[in-house]
């Protein structure tokens, strides 16, 4: 519901692809109990479409609570300043840099979900060749 209240309100909309896995990070990252750490979002643009996507879900919330149904989990902004390294090429070891208590197991799953989450709305475009860890180009379409 969150997610589906979030596009059709625009909060997703014009950010960057770096902006936008932050951001989609604060949905699907759940912290554990231990980490009661302040993380800061990378930057203003972050800060404000994360402040947005809390207050519709604290919206949303109120309807669930007022309706008699299970509440949603608050979004959780932690991860998004690795996510937003790892949107921007960073290595596996600079995004572990930023949240070193997690295993690279975790990010992946975490990674994983933000695509997962994603897929269904990207544009149905040519994505940007892109140069891979080793050097070597992505194949070429035919």
């Amino acid at each position: 519901m969150l997610v589906a209240e979030a596009i059709a309100g625009g909060i997703f909309s014009d950010l960057s692809v770096s902006d936008l896995a932050a951001v989609v990070s604060a949905v699907v990252y759940e912290r554990r109990a231990s980490d009661d750490e302040d993380h800061p979002n990378p930057n203003r643009t972050v800060d404000a479409a994360i402040e947005r996507l809390e207050d519709l879900s604290l919206r949303i919330r109120d309807a669930e609570e007022a309706s008699g149904l299970p509440t949603h989990r608050f979004p959780d902004n932690a991860f998004s300043r690795a996510a937003s390294v790892w949107a921007t090429g960073g290595s596996l070891a600079k995004v572990l840099e930023v949240l070193p208590d997690m295993g690279a197991g975790d990010f992946v799953r975490y990674v994983r979900q933000i695509v997962d989450l994603l897929r269904p709305h990207a544009p149905q475009a040519p994505l940007p060749r892109r140069r891979l860890s080793g050097g070597a180009s992505p194949p070429e379409s035919s």
